[in-house]
């Protein structure tokens, strides 16, 4: 489902379709187009475009995939859209974006402890600060030679930058703050009263330790998020991923704290006044327990996020069948559950008895041990073994063909929302563009709507074109303006 754009005077709600699907041993995704959802937002009304597409396309034997965000209308397991393709195709298993669950875990996980949700509400807080006065962010650069970055409430991986960037030059922030209180004749009063609240939270020893621990933290999400967000990745290596931050949460669970502990110590020279006072107030052993427990508190929080909202990956342990690192373990003992869990779910997909004993033969072979389903399904292409392992080549394009995220779907919004933003400021200039490597015809009958109203003959259609950069977008090829 997509965002609101608005088209000269105009708001639509759309929902963007991307397509993948293996060819040649090589993963695609293609943008079919927008539909228009104004009308009717239901998970019904959905399906009926969906079915269009699919009967469009004559795909109706071939979906074997669905994937959607977290809203209740798209991936509701009673009445939502998901449920209503799964009960029209079969085949096609549902699977939350995993990006979106991530950025869930992160906000549920965190927010649901009282000090880290004041600690990132000062956070937004400062970081909007900021984007209100370009006389603040001018005066910045003389202290800190680098903007503060701005943050979204459903993409935690932009909390994560502004948590690393304070961390980074927090004494920097510091200075500037503290140069705000000293010079207040030169700020109106909403400044400086903001700027002795962020000063004290900048100097505050609960501050800088919070700051340690999700650096530290945010490293490991990080990576996680830009794994999850590509289109390169299959459903297994997104599994295996994040079954190992799970772990690594785990280990530094019980192991971490001391080096973030001394770290925080050594940075808090600022806060040592606030600091002994409250160690007047407790043994310093106890300051140093209640942040263990509080350490102990985050960590925890997100292990048990990842392991619930995580949860419905069990339903795709199959795809363990072509997992090369335990290749060695099934040779040993052939995992007969999973092919039983691949039966439940494709059940006429696959003849079983062959797939077996092709599986038999890929375990027992060196050449296939250190290949993962990417690395396997090429290397059958270019070796033509494709006949020869007819059912595990399958097998492997169905693990690729499944999506564990929405983020084409997501970019084709953001193409759209900057045409539009483009076209208002230049009315009657052609578009430049930028060298175009391949294009493809795009049925976006909302995007000609708008060359009409601006007054624009298009001797072409609108195409999604790839950029030098490698980067999907939309744009025309040629163009020419119209009077009246």
């Amino acid at each position: 489902m997509g965002r609101t754009v608005r088209l000269r005077g105009y708001r639509r709600r759309h929902m963007g379709l991307v397509l993948r699907y293996v060819h040649e041993g090589k993963v695609h995704e293609r943008f079919v187009g927008f539909s228009d959802v104004s009308t009717d937002r239901t998970a019904d009304g959905l399906f009926r475009h969906v079915k269009n597409v699919v009967e469009e396309f004559q795909m109706k034997d071939k979906l074997v995939g669905q994937t959607y965000d977290g809203a209740s209308v798209m991936s509701g397991h009673v009445n939502g859209l998901q449920k209503k393709v799964l009960d029209e195709y079969p085949h096609a298993i549902f699977t939350h974006c995993y990006a979106h669950v991530l950025n869930l875990v992160l906000q549920q996980g965190l927010s649901n402890i009282k000090e880290c949700r004041i600690f990132f509400q000062t956070l937004n807080g400062l970081a909007a600060f900021f984007s209100k006065s370009s006389k603040r962010v001018h005066a910045l650069q003389d202290f800190v030679a680098r903007r503060l970055p701005t943050v979204a409430p459903t993409r935690w991986n932009f909390t994560s930058r502004l948590s690393n960037t304070v961390q980074k030059f927090r004494p920097q922030f510091t200075d500037f703050f503290q140069h705000i209180i000293e010079n207040s004749e030169n700020w109106d009063n909403d400044t400086t009263v903001k700027a002795q609240g962020f000063l004290s939270f900048l100097q505050n020893f609960q501050t800088v330790f919070l700051l340690e621990v999700f650096s530290k933290l945010f490293g490991y999400t990080d990576v996680l998020y830009n794994v999850l967000q590509s289109k390169v990745y299959d459903v297994l290596y997104c599994c295996k991923k994040i079954d190992e931050v799970s772990k690594q949460l785990l280990h530094d669970k019980e192991h971490e704290f001391d080096n973030l502990w001394g770290s925080a110590v050594s940075n808090s020279s600022s806060c040592d006044d606030q600091r002994h006072k409250r160690i007047r107030l407790m043994d310093e052993q106890d300051e140093r327990n209640s942040y263990l427990t509080l350490y102990q508190s985050v960590v925890e929080s997100l292990r048990m996020q990842i392991k619930n909202r995580y949860s419905s990956l069990s339903k795709l342990e199959f795809f363990q069948l072509l997992w090369h690192e335990k290749y060695e373990e099934f040779r040993k003992q052939f995992p007969d559950r999973l092919l039983v869990k691949l039966k439940d779910f494709y059940g006429s997909l696959f003849d079983y008895i062959r797939l077996k004993n092709e599986l038999l033969v890929l375990y027992a072979c060196p050449e296939f041990s250190d290949k993962n389903v990417h690395k396997l399904v090429g290397f059958m292409v270019e070796n033509s073994l494709t006949s020869g392992f007819k059912e595990v080549f399958r097998l492997g394009e169905l693990i690729l063909t499944i999506p564990s995220n929405t983020a084409s779907a997501e970019r084709s919004f953001s193409a759209l929302k900057r045409i539009n933003t483009c076209y208002r400021g230049t009315q009657t200039h052609p578009i430049k563009m930028a060298t175009i490597r391949h294009c493809m015809p795009v049925a976006c009958e909302d995007i000609m709507d708008l060359g009409s109203t601006l007054g624009l003959k298009l001797r072409t259609c609108w195409t999604l074109i790839e950029l030098d950069s490698g980067v999907w977008d939309l744009g025309l090829l040629w163009l020419e303006t119209s009077v009246g």
